[in-house]
């Protein structure tokens, strides 16, 4: 019964085939003989192929170039190619570009609480890491340094309506089922089970983090790997944000599980529906 039941779980959170059953083996029948595969080698052959991907900049619109910065772009591209390619997720991709460089500046460590109060300390600091005026059509980077200040501001209330992120989620996600909490349930499993660099490489950190690869690993063991995301206490809400945070992919696919009421940037037009062909 608790195959059956984890096996259900893993399938209604879109996670691949190939990843069930390497999560069922790890989770429910975890490798304990002596001289068995070591996990990470098997979960590394899983996620070793959710590489970033240079996007292609021919076809794109003049206004896809002037309003996303390249890194965005890589990040889309690269979550585009591992992923169903459907029609609607196309649609819903375009859509999110959009409402992204109005919910965080496309600012991966952004944070803001309900009354948006650090939203400015986010916007500030991300465009002065880049040495810039907040031009978007150039790279802009972010780093676990600017994501630990920012998750410091003693000015932002951090509860579980707090906002983080690319797309400003919130940890209250984990108390609605259909919209983000069997979702992360599922990937706190993951993350459990995953090595830094498998962890890094899944969640395409490195299209969208300036760090080298050894601090990402690093951060992602030391700082990640060690917290429990929660809603109900700060240190469970600031380790959800961290997350999703550190792990644009989480942020994303989280935020395609939400209903559009969700963002108050729904208006947004779509942006750089050519990127995803």
């Amino acid at each position: 019964m608790k195959l059956v039941i984890l096996v259900s779980l893993f399938l209604s959170i879109n996670i691949q085939a190939d990843e069930v059953e390497l999560l069922v083996k790890e989770v429910v029948n975890p490798s304990l003989k002596k001289g068995a595969a070591d996990p990470n080698t098997e979960l590394a052959k899983v996620y070793g192929t959710c590489a970033v991907i240079k996007a292609k900049s021919t076809g794109l619109s003049s206004t896809c170039k002037e309003k996303t910065p390249p890194q965005l772009r890589n990040l889309f591209y690269s979550f585009w190619q591992s992923t169903d390619k459907s029609v609607a997720t196309k649609k819903k991709l375009a859509k999110l570009m959009g409402m992204i460089i109005k919910e965080s500046s496309a600012n991966p460590a952004a944070v803001a609480d309900m009354k948006g109060v650090g939203s400015k300390d986010s916007y500030k600091s991300f465009f002065k890491v880049n040495k810039s005026y907040g031009i978007m059509s150039r790279n802009h980077f972010a780093t676990t340094a600017l994501l630990d200040k920012l998750l410091a501001l003693e000015t932002v209330t951090f509860d579980k309506q707090t906002n983080f992120g690319l797309a400003q989620q919130s940890a209250d996600r984990l108390s609605i089922p259909k919209w983000g909490g069997t979702y992360l349930a599922g990937r706190k499993e993951m993350i459990k089970k995953m090595d830094p660099k498998s962890f890094t490489d899944w969640c395409l950190t490195k299209a969208i983090y300036s760090d080298s690869q050894s601090d990402l690993e690093k951060y992602s063991r030391e700082k990640i790997k060690s917290c429990s995301m929660g809603y109900k206490t700060k240190a469970g809400i600031k380790c959800f944000g961290r997350t999703v945070n550190f792990c644009p992919r989480m942020n994303i696919e989280l935020a395609l599980r939400q209903p559009a009421r969700y963002f108050e940037t729904k208006a947004a037009a779509p942006l750089c529906a050519n990127l995803f062909k």
